[in-house]
């Protein structure tokens, strides 16, 4: 049987490394930070077993590795969900098993989450790369936000590589900044309509799935390229507004 670290006080060095070996337990908000405050570069943060929340306290961590990588070796979330999970790292964050959480706020150079899901009440990621396999991404309860903010290219639905929407979406919303940003099969697949939808494509927008919002609005735009649809449907009870500028 793994032992448990009971993470209930911060834990920060000057820019050393810092690895969990065993399983985390986190009670209360928690820092666990290798810059000292910003104060150092950083250096590689590893949790190497499991990551969860205290049942009781519902706990929430904040990452901060500045340089160095983040990695989850394990499962975060799959006995007791944090609360709130927030990762910083100018290196890769690698989710290498399943995430559940509830707010998932990820700041990187590479975020790489493989063959792993990656499941949240709200997420906010902010990335220059994506490196995945098989894994999806995913908001599973009503009343979600989904922040996507790269400087690459962005697909939703491949068939291989899946950034998906499950569950009940009466009141989500979906925001995508990018590159390029692409719709294909199987984007959305929902119960419900995504609330609001606003997409922002620096070099162009594809849409190759119907796209719903519910009873919010479409905003879809692309400042450097075409706004591609094909036979695509686009539905809204709000307002619709497409703006190219190729």
């Amino acid at each position: 049987v793994l032992d448990t670290t009971i993470l209930n006080a911060d834990v920060v060095t000057e820019g050393n490394t810092i690895t969990f070996s065993d399983s985390v337990e986190v009670q209360g908000v928690r820092t666990v930070d290798s810059t000292s405050g910003g104060n150092f570069s950083g250096a590689k943060i590893d949790f190497q077993s499991d990551l969860d929340a205290d049942s009781v306290t519902t706990g929430s961590l904040v990452v901060n590795a500045g340089t160095g990588n983040v990695e989850f070796d394990d499962n975060v979330g799959g006995t007791t969900p944090l609360t709130a999970l927030n990762v910083t790292s100018q290196g890769t964050t690698t989710f290498s098993r399943n995430t559940d959480v509830g707010a998932l706020t990820v700041n990187t150079g590479t975020l790489n989450y493989g063959t792993s899901d990656i499941d949240a009440d709200s997420l906010s990621l902010t990335f220059s790369s994506l490196v995945r396999t098989s894994g999806k991404i995913g908001i599973t309860t009503s009343g979600g936000v989904a922040q996507f903010d790269t400087g690459g290219s962005l697909t939703f639905g491949t068939s291989a590589n899946e950034i998906e929407f499950g569950g009940t979406f009466g009141n989500a919303a979906l925001s995508a900044n990018a590159d390029t940003v692409a719709f294909e099969d199987q984007a959305l697949t929902g119960d419900n309509a995504l609330h609001t939808i606003a997409v922002a494509g620096t070099n162009g927008v594809t849409i190759s799935v119907n796209l719903e919002s519910g009873t919010g609005n479409i905003d879809i735009a692309s400042s450097g390229g075409n706004i591609s649809g094909g036979t695509s449907d686009l539905e809204a009870q709000g307002a619709i507004s497409l703006s190219a500028n190729d």
